[in-house]
């Protein structure tokens, strides 16, 4: 069911950056560099650049140092270069290094070639996620060669109990000058 946002919270706020996607991971079963595509937020964002993997395999990693006990959710941009379908990839946080046994396994929407996207998937183990050291992408199934890119990498938390707000606005008077005015608002 689709969350209507502030209807019942589902307001996100107060990111925590996990990764900024500024330098190169740690590559996996695939190749790890800099993206040739300029990133969402910075300069940068990282490339796995697989060839044929053969079913699940480890694409790339990252060290971190995060506690994401008091987050809901993790957002990012995605970009493949081939169109797939939602849970061939997925999003790892893990206690242990090169996420050997990762805690949280988030999988990715389905992705559309050549095309960032902005992705929000909700943690399912936040209670679990209080030491966690590295985040990785896997592939889980088998794709095409094709190249991957992540960045910016983001913890959100619910604001809980936001029920409603209110907005107040103002407007200025409306620019209709013409020559003849000699340059004053009417």
């Amino acid at each position: 069911m689709a969350h209507i946002s502030g209807k019942a919270g589902h307001v996100y706020g107060g990111a925590l950056l996990i990764e900024d996607c500024e330098d190169v991971w740690v590559a996996g079963d695939g190749a790890s560099a800099m993206s040739v595509v300029t990133g969402k937020v910075g300069t940068y964002a990282v490339r796995d650049t697989t060839t044929t993997l053969g079913g699940a395999a480890l694409m790339m990693t990252e060290i971190i140092a995060k506690d994401l006990q008091a987050y809901d959710g993790v957002y990012f941009w995605f970009r493949s270069s081939l169109t797939t379908a939602a849970g061939d990839i997925a999003l790892l946080l893990d206690d242990t290094a090169l996420c050997d046994t990762p805690i949280e396994i988030l999988s990715l929407p389905a992705l559309t070639a050549a095309t960032w996207k902005q992705c929000f998937i909700r943690l399912a183990t936040p209670g679990s996620d209080g030491s966690l050291i590295s985040v990785g992408l896997r592939q889980v199934t088998n794709l095409d060669d094709g190249t991957f890119d992540i960045d910016d990498v983001e913890a959100l938390a619910e604001l809980d109990g936001m029920k409603s707000w209110t907005l107040d606005y103002t407007a200025d008077t409306l620019e209709t000058t013409d020559f003849g005015s000699a340059g004053v608002k009417e």
